[in-house]
């Protein structure tokens, strides 16, 4: 067995997640609002959970006739009576106005503001301006209270000139910034200019701090694709690279090949124009309109300003998109939506779930054998089952159990011994570097039947009921798993101290989905399983018991396609097929102490666990007819797992078996690290003269189950009658005396 072990950790694991194909997107017009303030609405942004819209307006002085009374570069501040959305959004709006031509440093003169960005907090206003006037080609305003543009104040050091001969010097850009964004960490600032067409990156010292920016020599020819420069937003993962065209009215993609690295491969996937949805909300033939751009937190809403600098009433508005997927104004990259991401790999490890669980209690149960294997009577619980479900109660059928047994019976090869365990798991798989953190909570039982020859070798068949429960990130959507499992295992003796156990098991599996995209989406769908286990362990007989051994786990899951079903429904999940293979080795350690009518053995567990699986594969169809194959690997290729755990017997019958373990994935800079805690409970009595203990089950899903224990002592049954629901949180209890006269 040592030399298997070896080649088992010798074994070369790998994964790879890619994307196979990117297909075109859809971009929907959601509504509008009138910005009657502004003569030239050329920037947008939002405070971080979308309650505040702000509006950059560029006001020439005696240019007239203006819309309101005001001919300054101002600042205004919308209340929204939704999150991210502009629906009543003149009716519910302060509309706080703020100059900011003074703190720009441009009082006398004209500014012409282009674009607008905050820092990470809200304590750093950023602004583009176009004039050559001496002042900065970005300006940097103090905010004394966050995202409070009423409190806007002059910074120290206002911010920096792109050509004034410096080490900042980038002669091309001129007079002319017209969008800005920043990299995540606040350490790439970069700048789109009109002159040359082309976005400038600037390296910072410190965080969203332009003292001293330096000019990194990089930049990104967009001449070819835009014709006039505008705004310009990268996505939160920096791989997708947006510009509006002010003079077509259509905002440009591309993809990066790394974030935020304008020295990457970077590909043209496109342009949207918004030309149409304007002249229908203006009423009117207007081109060259299409100023600011945002996108709201997680990418499935962007909104624009329009307008550009003219003067009649009826002219400029900010619109808002829904998208079929984040960042998807051309094309749709699934990896962008983290929420998606986390549900397709939930699912994935659901399955995975099913498998490891199944394959424990089994497992436990001949461990626990082994352990008790002096003894004369091996039921944990002497059980008589009536199920109302024909499967159900065909299986308990091949049960010849009785509902009494007496004390001085002993096992024959032809006795069955009834068994059943609880199993717990909570745990967790972290945020990645594409998925949400996902925690997952399981719960089952099972019962079990199973005969021991006179070779002390094991064969028996359980059933188990599972509960499975996912929430990714803090509520972006949710999974609900019920799986129902049938096994047959067995253990045989290779010699004294040498064995060989297995599994082989099936399960069905439904699955209810739900996650959110602008709506919220749902579906469900079904699964079809096969798996099993084998594992090689020796051991010794002595007080200080020990058990070596190596296990593979394999399984083969299907999963049925489905459509999800809501307002914005968008994906159909085609048919997936998982494929699950795993390998361990381990160590078992064991005390044996014994009492005057008791035993406990108390016992250690280390496992290292490998994770083999191929790549699996699912494939995502958009309500739009464009289609995504994604391949996924295993979420965690190493782990580690300790455990301790508790057998007690008694004299009186009684049977505890209580085990803990930690499940903890090896991190990989390229996965998602998680653990789980798994707890397991069999708790069981034999029974003596006069107990009689009945589980049934009836239709309520199969899953309400009765207990009813009976007692008879000097003629009366006194009896404690239990109902549980074996997947809602629903109990009764009752106990009562009886004596028939």
């Amino acid at each position: 067995m040592s030399k298997f072990f070896l080649r088992i950790l010798n074994i070369a694991v790998f994964f790879y997640l890619i994307i196979q194909t990117n297909s075109y997107a859809g971009a929907t017009f959601v509504g509008s609002t009138e910005l009657r303030e502004s003569r030239s609405a050329t920037g947008i942004t939002f405070n971080p959970d979308g309650t505040k819209m702000y509006i950059l307006s560029s006001q020439a002085k005696n240019n007239s006739p203006k819309i309101n009374n005001s001919s300054y570069d101002k600042l205004v501040e919308y209340d929204l009576s939704s999150p991210f959305s502009l629906v009543d959004a003149e009716a519910s709006s302060a509309a706080t106005e703020e100059d900011i031509r003074e703190d720009c440093g441009g009082v006398n003169s004209l500014m012409n503001p282009t674009d607008l960005h905050w820092n990470e907090d809200g304590t750093l206003l950023f602004i583009t301006e176009a004039t050559n006037n001496g002042e900065p080609n970005v300006c940097q305003v103090d905010i004394n209270t966050a995202y409070d543009i009423t409190e806007l104040a002059q910074h120290s050091d206002p911010g920096f000139n792109m050509n004034d001969g410096s080490a900042t010097d980038v002669s091309a850009v001129g007079n002319s910034a017209q969008g800005i964004d920043f990299s995540n960490d606040g350490l790439k600032l970069f700048i789109v200019g009109i002159n040359d067409d082309k976005v400038f990156e600037f390296s910072l010292s410190s965080k969203f701090n332009l003292t001293g920016a330096e000019y990194t020599g990089n930049f990104f020819d967009t001449s070819s694709a835009v014709s006039e420069p505008a705004a310009m937003r990268f996505s939160k993962d920096g791989k997708q690279l947006f510009i509006n065209d002010a003079t077509d009215d259509k905002i440009v993609q591309w993809s990066l090949s790394s974030a935020f690295d304008l020295t990457s491969t970077i590909t043209l996937r496109g342009s949207f124009s918004i030309r149409a949805d304007y002249q229908s909300v203006a009423s009117n033939s207007k081109t060259a309109i299409l100023e600011g751009l945002e996108f709201n937190n997680d990418g499935s809403k962007f909104f624009i300003t329009t307008g550009q600098r003219n003067n009649d009433a009826n002219s400029h508005f900010a619109l808002e998109y829904k998208l079929d997927c984040p960042y998807g104004i051309v094309r749709c990259d699934p990896l962008n939506d983290k929420a998606l991401m986390g549900v397709i790999e939930a699912q994935m490890e659901l399955s995975k779930s099913v498998i490891k669980y199944s394959t424990l209690t089994s497992l436990h149960r001949i461990e626990w054998i082994r352990r008790n294997k002096k003894n004369d009577n091996l039921t944990n619980q002497n059980i008589k089952f009536h199920f109302s479900n024909k499967m159900l109660e065909s299986l308990s059928k091949a049960i010849p159990a009785s509902l009494k047994k007496k004390s001085d019976e002993t096992t024959s090869s032809n006795d069955w011994h009834l068994w059943s365990e609880g199993d717990i798991s909570f745990g967790k798989a972290g945020d990645g570097l594409l998925s949400l953190e996902k925690r997952i909570d399981t719960k089952g039982i099972t019962i079990g039947a199973d005969k021991i020859n006179e070779k002390k070798n094991v064969t028996g068949f359980s059933l188990r009921f599972g509960d499975d429960h996912v929430k990714v990130g803090s509520s972006k959507a949710y999974l609900d798993q019920n799986s129902y499992s049938f096994m047959f295992y067995n253990s045989i003796n290779q010699n004294e101290n040498k064995y060989v156990d297995s599994v082989i098991g099936i399960s069905t599996l439904n699955i209810d989905q739900k996650r959110y995209f602008n709506s919220w989406n749902q579906g469900q769908r079904n699964g079809k399983q096969f798996f099993g286990t084998v594992k090689l362990a020796n051991s010794n007989e002595k007080k200080q018991f020990y058990e070596k051994y190596v296990k593979i786990t394999f399984g083969l899951t299907k999963l049925s396609e489905f459509t999800e079903t809501g307002t914005d429904a968008q994906i159909r999940f085609e048919k997936q097929t998982i494929q699950n293979l795993m390998t361990s080795s381990g160590l078992r350690l064991q005390n044996i102490n014994e009492f005057q009518n008791s035993t406990l053995k108390i016992f250690g567990l280390f496992e290292h666990m490998l994770d083999l699986s191929p790549s699996n594969s699912i494939r995502l169809t958009y309500n739009d007819g464009s289609s995504h194959n994604l391949n996924f690997g295993p979420s965690s290729v190493q782990n580690i797992k300790g455990g301790l755990g508790i057998d007690l017997t008694t004299g009186s019958g009684l049977s505890v078996v209580l085990n803990y373990a930690r499940d903890q994935s090896i991190m990989n800079e390229s996965l998602n690290s998680g653990h789980s805690d798994d707890i397991s409970i069999a708790i069981g009595y034999v029974p003596v003269d006069g107990t009689n203990l009945v589980l049934t089950s009836n239709e309520k899903g199969n899953a309400l189950a009765n207990l009813n224990i009976v007692k008879n002592i000097n003629g009366y049954d006194i009896y404690l009658n239990s109902d549980y629901d074996l997947f809602l949180d629903e109990r009764d209890l009752y106990i009562g005396i009886n004596k028939i006269f």
